[in-house]
């Protein structure tokens, strides 16, 4: 049982950092199909959710 708890570790994070990556992404997009510039705040949900995809990955490893 304890083997399945040490496989499951950061997945909670590797999903909160792609959904924020897709969020990100598709808040650009509607920025970029409506004429208005991208503000920093895109930019940095795509960036923070990398910075999450890779804290789970990597506690996943050990």
């Amino acid at each position: 049982m304890e083997e399945k708890v040490k496989e499951k570790k950061g997945v909670a994070l590797k999903v909160f950092g792609v959904s924020l990556f897709i969020v990100g992404s598709l808040n650009a997009v509607l920025f970029w199909r409506g004429g208005m510039p991208l503000d920093v705040f895109n930019p940095s949900v795509m960036a923070l959710g990398i910075t999450f995809f890779i804290i789970g990955t990597l506690r996943g490893i050990e």
